[in-house]
């Protein structure tokens, strides 16, 4: 048994993160894991005896729509470990021999990072940014900026040692010893998930009875994001030994409505609390109620008599009915109302279409008086609907200007 000193765990690194970055448990807990596996791995190597042997490559690919806390989660893991981190755009590398940023070059922004320092740039991360830029191009010739570059980041990947120009000089540098980290936001990838997904469940028959397949929009985008492979990355225009060389792919969510509320209350750099401070300088306490955070613009139909705004509902819809439960179309079908002349909008003033489906398919909605005031405020369960059948009472059909619906 070798005896290695244990870093930093990974759920102390967690708690460290937690305080920083709102949500993505599930990302906070995979990227923990492969940065105490790393490290470890790093302890490991200098122990007499491991006898040459290593426990691994622990690069990691994190994919995740636009500004959920990608680079977040890999600034403050950077600091979590006090080690260097180079930050590498993607899109500005080349394909060796060509005009741009070689492959090799993220070798020396690492040990620009350790301001020179060769032995802590081996402990360091390197993060390629807009790493879903590298796409491969279609219908192009030589593809210098896309396939090329990901054919020159096999061999970093690999783990060998590797010789770069620093500073005029000559330097041999053992990538194995760093972890790459390659995020994006891999737009349109979620498209690829959910046809993979409806061929999983319903396979073509070879006989060509096919069972019509689920739609994908039934799946929610978190979902979706939570069942990105290997696979999907490689479909989406990856080499698959490039995909190969990461040893797990680390996906985000889209933040939610109660995960926006709390960044804006809790993250420790969110911009409420800096105007809070702002505003604290002068002797003025400045609070927000969650009613307020929530607001959201409405796209309205103006008439003579009234105007009439609709509401998203704030939490996610599987978007599945049946003709005996058509409530996810109900919510997406939520109305305020207003008099044109009326400044502001209540949320007691709503309007609710309960439907029912006829024979025929056809569906038809009455409208209902509701009060949405409970939307305005952060669900215990957001699984649980929060409109009821009895807060709901039929609306007089002459007051309003659409009594009645047919879909």
């Amino acid at each position: 048994m070798v005896a290695v000193a244990r870093p930093l765990s990974a759920p102390e690194m967690f708690n460290q993160l937690d305080v920083h970055v709102i949500g993505q448990d599930r990302a906070k807990k995979q990227l923990c894991s492969a940065l105490y596996n790393h490290q470890l791995g790093l302890r490991y190597r200098l122990h007499p005896q491991s006898e040459g042997r290593t426990l691994g490559l622990h690069h990691r690919l994190i994919a995740g729509p636009t500004g959920v806390g990608k680079s977040l989660l890999i600034m403050i893991a950077g600091r979590i470990l006090d080690v260097p981190v180079a930050w590498v755009s993607s899109t500005s590398l080349v394909e060796t021999g060509y005009v741009g940023q070689p492959v090799e070059s993220v070798l020396v922004a690492l040990l620009d990072a350790a301001e020179g320092d060769l032995e802590r740039a081996e402990q360091g991360i390197i993060m390629l940014d807009e790493f879903d830029k590298l796409r491969r191009a279609l219908d192009v010739g030589r593809d210098v900026s896309g396939e090329g570059v990901q054919r020159g980041l096999l061999t970093l990947l690999d783990g060998r040692r590797t010789k770069i120009k620093y500073r005029e000089r000559d330097v041999w540098i053992d990538t194995s010893r760093i972890l790459f980290l390659a995020a994006g936001a891999f737009e349109g990838i979620t498209t690829l998930v959910a046809q993979r997904l409806a061929r999983e469940v319903h396979p073509l028959r070879p006989l060509g009875f096919v069972s019509k397949r689920p739609d994908p929009r039934l799946y929610s985008e978190a979902d979706l994001w939570a069942h990105v492979l290997p696979e999907d990355i490689v479909q989406f225009g990856f080499l698959r030994e490039l995909v190969g060389r990461f040893a797990g792919i680390i996906t985000l969510d889209p933040l939610t409505k109660p995960d926006l509320l709390r960044l804006l209350n809790e993250a420790p750099h969110s911009p409420l609390r800096m105007k809070r401070d702002f505003f604290e300088m002068h002797g003025i306490a400045l609070e927000f109620e969650d009613e307020f955070l929530s607001m959201r613009p409405f796209r309205c139909i103006k008439g003579v008599k009234e105007t009439w705004c609709h509401i998203d509902y704030p939490y996610e819809l599987k978007r599945l009915i049946t003709p005996s439960d058509l409530a996810d179309l109900e919510y997406a079908l939520l109305f305020l109302f207003k008099p044109p002349a009326g400044y502001s909008i209540s949320t007691w003033n709503g309007l609710y279409f309960k439907l029912a489906a006829a024979e025929d398919g056809a569906i038809f909605g009455t409208m209902h008086d509701v009060n949405l005031e409970p939307l305005g405020v952060p669900a215990d369960d957001p699984a649980v609907r929060l409109i009821q059948a009895s807060d709901l009472s039929p609306a007089d059909p002459g007051t309003h200007r659409f009594a009645r619906i047919e879909i």
